[in-house]
């Protein structure tokens, strides 16, 4: 957070440059026509990744140059990564904040090279990056959302409701670890009353002093084990079943086209009935997706791809649910409701789309659809074209043929 108490919107530079680039695309002649594809994947190569190196970047050049940042939208921070290394080292000393949650023989120096060098890094880390540099916890939950692609904090885990109240408060990493030890040697007050997650929420956000924080958690303490992926996984779970239907529609229709019977039914659909769908321009080798090492898009579209295997995984809980395994979901029902339904105009299917889609992700607590993060830019774009799957499937062939480098 600035001196002035404003919160940095350190995803702006990404977002202003994805905005421009999904105007150039949506108002070029080319748009709609055959050659859509290659226009898309010549432009989305030019989009910068958004991963937490780039917006630990980013927040640090706003909170230290806000007015140039902020009026010229520049996303090329890689010649500031020295600069921005120094502030995060000096943050780090002036606050006292440890570079671990636990003991670690890591040199200083080394923790925040690395922090700069990769797109992702764990939850804690991000905690105390907030800690140092005194982040506001609305700040740290952008941090979570946009530079991992994560879930908010998890407010029915004790720590990270800790982590969020002293970031409220002003207090330190040193308070969340003095935190836990109360906790740690506290009896739970358990009573088998089940609490929902928004709810307990709400609460956690309301308490305005330790002892009913620590009131407060110690009620779930005792109780059965809390997963922060429950809430996505039932949203996957109730998309998958609508797919199921959606498919079993369209392959009815198709059946029908051909004068033949309607035969299938929604428990027909298997998992490699989406991976045709939504990976359709994806090639196989011996049965399986190509990588993605083998596309222009590689590095550069971040995305769980919808594959049989990761549907399955998903399916039984072996993987837990991705922001993308949600919108891919959502897309291929918006793409299948535009060809069963009267015509609509583009830019009303997009709208009642975003509107859906970020509905979901907000349940889920997870970040919404953004014109800064390159998946969803290619996935907003397809949903401004009159068949939004055919697009997508055009826009992966190309990214598997094309010489474009990147």
């Amino acid at each position: 957070m600035i001196g002035n108490g404003k919160i940095i919107d350190f995803n702006y530079p990404f977002a202003k440059l994805g905005k421009e680039k999904y105007n150039l695309v949506v108002n070029d002649p080319d748009f709609d026509l055959d050659e859509v594809g290659k226009l898309i994947v010549k432009e989305i190569v030019g989009l910068k990744p958004v991963g937490i190196s780039n917006c630990i970047k980013s927040y640090i050049c706003m909170r230290e140059e806000e007015n140039f940042i902020c009026m010229s939208g520049d996303c090329n921070f890689d010649a500031r990564s020295e600069n921005c290394k120094k502030v995060i080292l000096a943050s780090f000393k002036k606050t006292g904040t440890p570079y671990s949650f636990e003991p670690s023989a890591i040199k200083p120096s080394q923790h925040v090279n690395n922090w700069l060098k990769q797109s992702s890094v764990s939850r804690d880390t991000v905690f105390l990056m907030s800690f140092a540099l005194q982040s506001s916890p609305e700040e740290t939950s952008s941090f979570l959302k946009d530079g991992l692609g994560k879930r908010d904090f998890f407010f029915m885990d004790h720590h990270e409701a800790f982590v969020c109240y002293c970031l409220r408060k002003g207090l330190s990493a040193s308070d969340v670890i003095r935190l836990e030890k109360i906790f740690d040697s506290s009896p739970g007050t358990y009573n088998g009353t089940k609490v929902s997650e928004e709810k307990f929420r709400d609460a956690s956000m309301r308490v305005d002093d330790e002892q009913s924080l620590m009131d407060l958690h110690l009620t779930l303490k005792g109780g059965p084990a809390r997963d922060s992926n429950d809430t996505a996984h039932c949203e996957f779970v109730k998309l998958y079943r609508m797919g199921q239907e959606a498919i079993a529609a369209n392959y009815n229709r198709d059946e029908e086209e051909q004068g033949k019977k309607a035969r299938w039914k929604p428990e027909d659909i298997t998992e490699a009935d989406f991976e045709k769908f939504l990976c359709d321009g994806m090639p196989m080798d011996n049965g399986n997706l190509r990588k993605l090492s083998c596309s222009t898009l590689n590095k550069i579209v971040n995305f769980k791809r919808p594959s049989r295997g990761r549907l399955a995984e998903v399916l039984s809980r072996k993987s837990d649910v991705d922001r993308t395994d949600l919108i891919n979901l959502s897309f291929l029902l918006a793409s299948e409701g535009c060809k069963a339904r009267e015509y609509k105009p583009a830019d009303v299917s997009l709208d009642e789309f975003v509107d859906r889609t970020n509905k979901i992700l907000n349940k889920c607590y997870l970040g919404e659809l953004n014109f800064a993060n390159p998946f969803d830019w290619c996935i907003l774009i397809c949903m401004r074209t009159d068949g939004p799957l055919d697009t997508y499937t055009h826009i992966w062939l190309e990214a598997f043929q094309s010489e474009v480098a990147i």
